[in-house]
């Protein structure tokens, strides 16, 4: 029979503490080293396949920084030396392997100070951390993928954190402007200088300043309310113009929907903007075209109801005198309605030739070609009939016009000069060029100014009939011709002093 003493129950306590420690040692799915000085004494299966061997006697009994990279190992044994002393005996650090095998590439260790009768040792937890450099790698990778490609795209891209200060800006905005030539094309917090430019003031100045406290306003609302933004604004291009551009801001979000700040992109829609103008300018040109037809419809329609009706009432009336006087056998009087009638229907056939005229003129193709316009002038004067006029041509330049339609101009316009200056003593009449316009000036009878508003209307008088013939529509159709060729056409008189009228027609190509 035997006594267990108190010795024994101790011994008995230790041995099993002893057997809990060693089962928790290695079975440890971290692994742990023991080290005395810097020599391992003790190392379970998984510090041993971190550290690139096959068991825990690969690494028993040696010096633990043979697994620690060159460059890293003053550093490692700094560490340990701190943790044995006492002075930070609990900090985490990070080496690199000096074996990779298994893929290991990074060690973080973490000792614990163990106290003993033999001194002090330490206990480090041995943990791969490799993964973690490999997801550090891949997100650097990423990033410089991203903005290699959006370097090489060909929109202003930006991102802004949650308070709207940008932080980034792709290098298109440096290809566009000089202005963000020290902040495009860079990582966040990045800089070609010392101190790193404040990319959101750059962008302010750049913006046009009639958009700038627009623009600024709609971005700050946006960023208030943490809302998406669509905006244009003008911005300042390299050789000092601006193009228009459209922001379109969105909110960027963690992946529990957080709002985190803002990522956007500016792109260029002058073009856009330039066909827009143009538009409008082809409506307002559209519409103006419209208003002259619509008046032209008016006149014309004035022209066939009002002053059609004089040579058709004459006709009408000779007519019932003709009847009146056949049925009386006044054969005399008979006559003279005969004739009148012919008279108003000649005249009425010369109205419609000429109404004719006017209506075909607003439609006609234009065949321009440069013509010498002292050279036609010429030709016109040679060919007129009879009179007493003394026709002074002087310098007249070229223009590029249809060589028939102008012919009428010059036709009409120099022969209602003879006709009106025929009563003179001595008619003058003066072809010339000054100031970018034609003009014809004769020393005739000259008209009210008061009338000039009515002058060019179609079949417009301003002088009795029987001292003028004419229908009076030639100057209506002449100005109807220069007005087709995108000239113009005016007059100055005065009684009793002449006329003088002026027209512009296009210049030569050059």
């Amino acid at each position: 029979m035997s006594f267990a003493t108190p010795v024994d129950a101790a011994r008995d306590a230790v041995e099993r503490a002893e057997q809990r420690y060693r089962a928790l040692f290695e079975l440890s799915p971290t692994g742990l080293v023991q080290l005395r000085g810097r020599t391992v004494v003790e190392a379970n299966d998984r510090a041993a396949w971190v550290l690139g061997c096959l068991s825990p006697a690969d690494v028993i009994g040696q010096d633990l920084q043979q697994w620690v990279a060159p460059a890293d190992r003053a550093a490692f044994r700094d560490h340990l030396d701190a943790a044995l002393a006492g002075r930070d005996p609990a900090a985490a650090f990070e080496v690199r392997s000096a074996r990779t095998a298994h893929g290991v590439t990074h060690v973080n260790f973490k000792p614990a100070r163990l106290a003993g009768r033999a001194g002090p040792s330490l206990l480090l937890a041995v943990r791969d951390g490799s993964h973690a450099h490999r997801l550090i790698d891949q997100i650097e990778t990423r990033q410089a993928h991203f903005r290699a490609i959006a370097d090489q795209t060909p929109v202003l891209l930006w991102m802004a954190d949650l308070d709207g200060r940008l932080t980034w800006l792709n290098a298109e905005w440096a290809r566009l402007s000089e202005d963000f030539a020290g902040c495009a094309g860079m990582a966040p917090g990045e800089s070609a200088g010392a101190p790193a430019p404040d990319i959101a003031a750059v962008w302010a100045q750049a913006v046009h300043p009639d958009d700038r406290a627009r623009v600024l306003d709609a971005y700050a609302q946006a960023v208030a309310r943490r809302a998406d933004f669509d905006m244009e604004y003008r911005l300042h291009e390299r050789g000092g113009s601006y193009r228009w551009m459209v922001c379109r801001g969105r909110v960027r979000r963690d992946g529990e929907g957080n709002p985190v700040g803002f990522i956007g992109c500016d792109l260029d829609i002058d073009r856009i903007k330039q066909l827009e103008g143009a538009l409008v300018q082809a409506n307002a040109e559209l519409e103006d075209r419209l208003d002259k037809r619509t008046a032209d419809l008016r006149a014309f329609n004035y022209s066939v109801s009002h002053d059609l009706r004089g040579p058709v009432r004459s006709i009408s009336g000779f007519a019932g005198l003709l009847g009146e006087d056949l049925a009386g056998g006044d054969l005399a009087s008979a006559r003279a309605s005969a004739a009148r009638i012919g008279a108003a229907a000649r005249r009425l056939d010369a109205m419609l030739e000429k109404l004719l005229q006017y209506a075909m003129h607003a439609e006609a193709a234009l065949h321009t070609e440069t013509v010498a316009q002292e050279d036609l002038v010429r030709a016109i004067v040679d060919a007129l009939p009879p009179h007493r006029a003394d026709i002074r041509i002087a310098r007249l330049p070229p223009a590029r016009c249809d060589r028939l339609l102008v012919e009428e101009v010059w036709t009409n316009l120099i022969g209602n000069a003879i006709k009106y200056s025929a009563g003179v003593a001595a008619p003058v009449v003066e072809i010339g060029h000054a100031d970018g316009e034609y003009y014809v000036r004769d020393n005739g009878v000259g008209f009210d100014m008061a009338d000039y508003r009515r002058m060019f209307g179609l079949f417009a008088r301003l002088h009795p009939e029987q001292d003028f013939d004419g229908t009076g529509a030639g100057l209506a159709i002449a100005k109807r011709i220069v007005v087709h060729h995108g000239g113009s056409m005016r007059a100055h008189s005065a009684p009793g002093t002449g006329a003088t009228f002026y027209f512009t027609l296009p210049a030569p190509e050059a």
